[in-house]
């Protein structure tokens, strides 16, 4: 009973509402790739999970027969409801700011061309949040793909402890992004001479 508390309150934790993001429009895939050091973060989190998978196999046999230490249908139904709105809305989030993203490298492209203002900064830190964006996408594909091996583990707290690396991985992206795309779009408000853009809040907390 305790380790079913322990899954739900966890799920809950993963789903607290995410802060509104205030960009309209559809949003659009991160185009940059996965930056090495990420890939091989994902790659170790897999083989730590398959290694915990191994462990407990002849210990997922006989808990199988009795239904010891699996989920029950019911609470898996609950526990991968809370994943999946938690995922949908990191998703939309990754996207929206993508779109953002876009629509101030447009802006970007018209002040280099209509004045001799210096962008390398405005540019530098653009070009960080598209990476960073690359790499939240990646760590949310390997968590989707992850959670279906999490979801049937006989013991499922040790296997969301890896899954929960991703999460906080993804937390912390998501934040730098926004901070970064703050301060670009202040540094545009000055160089443009006031011309305003709103930036999605993103905190720790609320994601």
């Amino acid at each position: 009973m305790k380790r079913y508390l322990f899954i739900i309150s966890f799920c809950i934790f993963l789903i607290l509402p995410i802060t509104k993001v205030i960009a309209a429009s559809n949003g659009s895939s991160v185009r940059n790739q996965t930056s090495t050091k990420v890939q091989q973060k994902l790659e170790s989190r897999q083989d730590a999970l398959t290694k915990i998978q191994e462990t407990v196999q002849a210990r997922t046999k006989q808990r199988t027969a009795t239904g010891e230490g699996m989920l029950s249908q019911q609470k898996r139904g609950l526990v991968t409801n809370y994943y999946n709105k938690m995922s949908d809305r990191m998703w939309a989030l990754v996207d929206r700011l993508s779109v953002l993203v876009t629509r101030i490298e447009a802006r970007i492209a018209v002040v280099d061309n209509e004045t001799d203002k210096d962008l390398t900064l405005v540019i530098s830190d653009v070009n960080a949040a598209k990476t960073l964006l690359a790499d939240t996408k990646a760590v949310l594909t390997s968590s989707d793909e992850m959670f279906q091996t999490v979801i049937a583990s006989s013991d499922p707290k040790e296997s969301f402890e890896i899954l929960r690396e991703n999460i906080n991985d993804i937390k912390m992206n998501l934040v730098a992004v926004h901070k970064l795309l703050v301060k670009v779009i202040g540094n545009l408000e000055g160089l443009t001479g006031g011309v305003k853009y709103q930036a999605p809040t993103v905190t720790p907390g609320a994601i």
